[in-house]
């Protein structure tokens, strides 16, 4: 038999090589498919939904910590006049004239803070700065944001996150003028 392949036409050995290869191929197929199939058999499709919802959300706590120091120094700092609120959103305090599609989806957007007078009408937003605003998109957002707030006649103060720790008492000057202006 050695004599046999050895002596064999060129191309019936290359047909013998090819078979071998893929019939290796296609076990190897078979082998992962039967496998597979076996995993989702075994797996309770409730099991598979609750595994795919634990890998896409997650807790996350309500403010930073920059917006925490920055919630107490407002508290700290203003009387019961002002009603100070975290994560304002646009839509809840602007309303838009028409029906353009002018920013659209701008309302959509969070502040980070609101300080407002006791019938609920928005004096002051304070926007607190880390480093996602530092990004194109997000530079072009806050464009955005402020126009908005412009239009509406709606103060806006921007606050750098590095601020808090240097120039705390600059910080509440520069909202308590506001809030006088």
């Amino acid at each position: 038999m050695k004599n046999l392949i050895l002596n064999a036409n060129p191309f019936g050995t290359f047909l013998i090589v090819v078979s071998i290869i893929a019939v290796l191929v296609l076990v190897f197929a078979v082998t992962k498919i039967v496998k597979n199939k076996k995993q989702v058999v075994d797996n309770d499709p409730k099991d598979i939904e609750e595994e795919k919802e634990e890998q896409i959300y997650f807790h996350k706590k309500f403010l930073t910590t920059y917006e925490q120091k920055l919630y107490q120094m407002l508290l700290d700092n203003f009387d019961d006049n002002y009603y100070i609120y975290p994560q304002i959103n646009l839509a809840s305090i602007i309303n838009k004239k028409s029906n353009t599609k002018y920013f659209a989806g701008e309302l959509f957007r969070n502040i980070d803070f609101g300080i407002f007078d006791s019938d609920f009408n928005v004096l002051l937003l304070i926007e607190l700065n880390d480093f996602s605003h530092k990004s194109i998109a997000r530079k072009e957002r806050d464009e955005k944001v402020r126009k908005i707030l412009n239009n509406a006649n709606i103060q806006l103060i921007t606050i750098e996150n590095d601020a808090l720790n240097n120039n705390a008492d600059a910080i509440i000057e520069e909202i308590e003028e506001a809030l006088l202006s």
